[in-house]
């Protein structure tokens, strides 16, 4: 199927988790439309990645007192940043840009 799109696709147990699957015995517009779907899913997962690393930076440069240093180890970085369902649901209503995670769902309608 590979050659129908000039590209492998990278579908694997993250996207058939989140409903996106294309059966080996897929048509081509079957086929066309699970890579499209993948395809968006891919690049909405490499966004959440990349946001996720630039929170990452920016709470490492909260801290003045590691800028010279190479290697914060997880227990530093957990004592210093405490894990919590709080500050999970803020930093994922901070990725949408809302107060609130209800007003995403919200904008869907």
């Amino acid at each position: 199927m590979s050659e129908w799109l000039g590209v492998s696709l990278p579908l694997g147990r993250h996207s058939i988790m989140n409903g996106i699957g294309i059966s080996l015995s897929a048509t081509r517009p079957e086929f066309e439309a699970g890579a499209n779907a993948l395809i968006a899913f891919s690049r909405k997962s490499m966004a959440l990645s990349d946001w996720g690393h630039l929170q990452t930076r920016a709470l490492f440069e909260s801290v003045p007192s590691w800028a010279e240093r190479k290697v914060i180890t997880m227990i530093e970085w957990e004592k210093k940043f405490k894990t919590s369902k709080k500050n999970s649901r803020v930093a994922f209503a901070a990725y949408y840009g809302v107060d609130e995670l209800s007003q995403v769902l919200m904008r869907r309608g």
